[in-house]
C-alpha cells in the first residue's frame, strides 16, 4: 500500500516523493502516538489546501521539517519522561523503605522496657518514647528534662554535657525523687540534619535487681555474722545449761518465801535474758531450721502482740481474715518475728498510740514481689505512726547490730528477717519519717487443714528409769544428771557417741539396759548423736533416743522422728522440760509415737 503511495508520488511531484518518504520513516520510528499527531498535522494541511492559503505543492516543504522536529522531540521527550518516571519509581520505593524503617525503630522504641528522651544542649526536651510519655502525662516538648521527668529543680549532678557533646559516653545510677526508684542512664550526644547536636538518653528501671542484690549482701552479712555468732553462742548456751539448771535445782532446796529464793529467782530472770539473746543469735546463725507443724495465724499473731506490749502505753487494733489460711511454720520462731516487730513499733510511739495487725490472704502474681514465687501466702502487716525511719537507714535496718536505739542491741529485726527467709517468705518494709512505718510479712500458705492440739496430760516429770547422757561438755553433762538423780532416774555418762555405744551394750549383755538416751547431736572430733542413733539401733531396733541441741540448722531438729529418735529438747534444759520428755519417751505406749519438747518454757 505505501509502495503504491510512493510511486504515484514520486510521478506526481519528485519533492512530495522525498519528503514523505522520510516523514512515513520518522513516523515508522516514532510509533502509533506520533503517527495520530501527524495524521492531525495532515488536517491542518488539507484545510490550508482547500482554503487556498498554501499551494499543494509547498505544503508537504511546509509541515515535513516541523513534523520531523516534533516527532524527533516527542521521542526525545518520551525517552525523558520514562527515565523520570523510573527516578520516581525508585525514589517512591526509596521513601517507602524509609518510611517502613522509621516505622520499625519507633515500634523498637516504642516497646523498650524503659525511657528514651532526646533534648537539646541546654537540657529541652525534643523527644520522648511512649513508655515515657505515658509516665510524665504528655510529650514535654520544650520543657527542662531533669524537671519533667526526673522531678528536680536543677540539672541532675551526674548529667555532664560538656563531657557528652565533647563525644564521650557517659553512664550512672540515680534514684528518681518522684517515686525513690532507682535507674540506670546511658547518654550520649547525636548529630542532627542540619549539623546541630543533641542529647539521647536511655533509663532502665534497675530497682528490682538493686532489691536482689541487697537482699544477697543481707544474706551475706548473715552468713558471715552466723559463722562467728554461733560459735560463741553454742559454747555460751553450754555455759547456761549449768547455770540455769544449777539455778533451778537450788530453788528446789529452799524455802519459797526466803531471801535465798528470791536471788536466785533473780538470777534465773537473768539467765534467760541471756537464754533469749543466745537464742536470736543462733537463728540468723547456722542454728535456726525451722521445726515446722500447721498454724492458725490468727490466735498466734493475736497472743505474740497482746504479750509484747504488756504494760505499754500502745494499743493494738487488729483486723483478721476469718477465713485466714495456714502456714506450716515454727511456732516459737514465728512468736519471736512478731514479738520483735511489735517491739519496734512500741519503740517507735513513746508518747502512745495505736499500732494496727492486718492478716489476710493474698495471692501474688509474677514480679509482684521480686523475692517470692507466684502463689498464695497469708500477708501480716503491723504497722504504726511513730517516728518513721530515714531513708538512708532503710536499707540497712535488717543488718546485724544496727540500731539507731539507746537501748537495743540490733539483732531484733535480722534475726526476724532471718526466721522469714528460712519459712520461705519475705518481709517489706515501708516507711515515712515523722509518719510512721508499715512491715508486712509473706508466708506460703499450705493446703493442710489446722487440728487443735488437746490438752496436755499432766504427767508426773518423776521416774524411777536408768537413763545414759552423751554429750561432749563436761558441764552439760554433769547438769543433766544432777536434773535426772533429782527426778529420781539413775544416770550413766559418756563424752562421745563411741563410747556411749560401748556403755549401752555392756548394759543389755548385762542385764540392765538402759531405757533411754539423751544424745548430743554435735559433737566435734567424735560420733555425734546422728551417726551414734543409727549404730544403736543396728544393735537394738527398740532403743528410745532423745536427741539435744542448742538450736540447730541440721535436719535431724526439725525431722527427728524420721532419723531414728523418739523426742527432742533444746539446750539449756529446764528442770521440768527435761523431766517431762524423758518421762514420755520412758513410758510411750507406742515406739512410734514421736515426742517434742520446748526447754525454753
Amino acid at each position: 500500500m505505501i509502495k503504491k503511495i510512493l510511486y504515484r508520488l514520486e510521478i506526481a511531484n519528485p519533492w512530495h516523493f522525498v519528503w514523505v518518504s522520510i516523514i512515513i520513516s520518522e513516523l515508522l520510528t516514532a510509533g502509533f502516538s506520533t503517527l495520530v499527531s501527524y495524521l492531525w498535522w495532515g488536517k491542518i494541511s488539507r484545510e490550508l489546501m482547500l482554503g487556498g492559503v498554501v499551494d499543494a505543492l509547498l505544503v508537504p516543504l511546509l509541515i515535513a521539517p516541523t513534523v520531523i522536529y516534533f516527532v524527533r522531540n516527542t521521542v526525545r521527550l518520551e525517552s525523558l519522561n520514562g527515565r523520570l518516571q523510573s527516578e520516581i519509581d525508585v525514589r517512591k520505593q526509596a521513601v517507602n523503605a524509609l518510611v517502613a524503617s522509621e516505622g520499625r525503630y519507633r515500634a523498637i522504641i516504642n516497646a523498650f522496657d524503659g525511657f528514651i528522651y532526646i533534648c537539646s544542649a541546654d537540657n529541652r526536651i525534643e523527644f520522648v518514647n511512649e513508655r515515657l510519655k505515658e509516665r510524665m502525662g504528655s510529650d514535654g516538648a520544650g520543657e527542662l528534662c531533669f524537671k519533667a521527668i526526673h522531678g528536680r529543680d536543677s540539672a541532675c549532678p551526674q548529667c555532664a554535657n560538656e563531657k557528652i557533646f565533647g563525644g564521650e559516653t557517659i553512664h550512672w545510677e540515680m534514684q528518681s525523687p518522684k517515686n525513690n526508684r532507682w535507674f540506670y542512664v546511658t547518654a550520649s550526644a547525636i548529630r542532627n540534619a542540619g549539623g546541630s547536636a543533641s542529647k539521647q538518653a536511655m533509663a532502665i528501671d534497675i530497682t528490682d535487681s538493686r532489691d536482689m542484690e541487697e537482699d544477697l549482701l543481707k544474706a551475706k552479712k548473715l552468713e558471715s555474722v552466723g559463722l562467728l555468732a554461733g560459735g560463741i553462742a553454742h559454747d555460751f548456751n553450754n555455759l547456761l545449761v549449768g547455770i540455769l539448771s544449777n539455778i533451778e535445782l537450788a530453788k528446789m532446796k529452799v524455802i519459797t518465801d526466803s531471801g535465798a529464793y528470791e536471788c536466785l529467782t533473780e538470777a534465773e530472770h537473768a539467765a534467760y535474758r541471756a537464754k533469749e539473746l543466745t537464742l536470736q543469735l543462733l537463728t540468723f546463725a547456722k542454728g535456726g531450721t525451722p521445726v515446722k507443724s500447721v498454724l492458725a495465724l490468727g490466735d498466734l499473731v493475736r497472743e505474740s502482740v497482746q504479750l509484747s506490749l504488756r504494760g505499754s502505753n500502745v494499743k493494738s487494733d487488729f483486723f483478721i481474715s476469718e477465713d485466714l489460711w495456714t502456714v506450716e511454720a515454727d511456732e516459737g520462731q514465728l512468736s519471736q518475728v512478731i514479738n520483735n516487730v511489735v517491739l519496734n513499733a512500741d519503740q517507735a510511739m513513746p508518747d502512745g498510740g495505736t499500732i494496727t495487725i492486718v492478716c489476710e490472704n493474698v495471692i501474688l502474681g509474677p514480679s509482684k514481689i521480686i523475692s517470692l514465687k507466684e502463689g498464695k501466702y497469708v500477708k501480716i502487716k503491723i504497722e504504726d505512726h511513730g517516728i518513721g525511719i530515714a531513708m538512708e537507714h532503710l536499707s540497712k535496718i535488717f543488718d546485724p547490730y544496727f540500731t539507731t536505739k539507746r537501748r537495743g542491741t540490733g539483732l531484733g529485726l535480722s534475726t526476724a528477717y532471718s526466721i522469714i527467709k528460712k519459712h520461705d517468705g519475705m518481709i517489706v518494709v515501708e516507711s515515712e519519717l515523722g509518719k510512721g512505718s508499715r512491715l508486712q510479712i509473706y508466708l506460703p500458705a499450705s493446703e493442710k487443714k489446722f487440728t487443735k492440739p488437746t490438752a496436755a496430760v499432766n504427767v508426773p516429770a518423776r521416774g524411777q528409769r536408768r537413763i545414759l547422757i552423751m554429750d561432749d561438755d563436761e558441764i552439760v553433762r554433769d547438769s543433766c544428771r544432777a536434773i535426772l538423780l533429782e527426778l529420781g532416774y539413775e544416770a550413766e555418762l559418756a563424752c562421745d557417741g563411741a563410747e556411749a555405744i560401748e556403755a549401752y551394750r555392756k548394759a543389755k549383755e548385762a542385764g540392765k539396759p538402759f531405757n533411754a538416751v539423751i544424745m548430743d547431736l554435735t559433737v566435734p572430733g567424735g560420733l555425734g548423736g546422728k551417726e551414734t542413733i543409727q549404730r544403736l539401733l543396728e544393735f537394738d531396733p527398740g532403743v528410745r533416743a532423745i536427741v539435744s541441741s542448742g538450736y540447730s540448722n541440721d535436719p535431724v531438729i526439725a525431722q527427728y522422728a524420721d532419723f531414728g529418735f523418739k523426742g527432742v529438747v533444746t539446750k539449756p534444759y529446764r528442770v521440768k522440760a527435761l523431766g517431762d520428755m524423758v518421762y514420755a519417751v520412758v513410758h510411750a505406749a507406742s515406739d512410734d509415737i514421736p515426742l517434742h519438747g520446748n526447754s525454753g518454757a
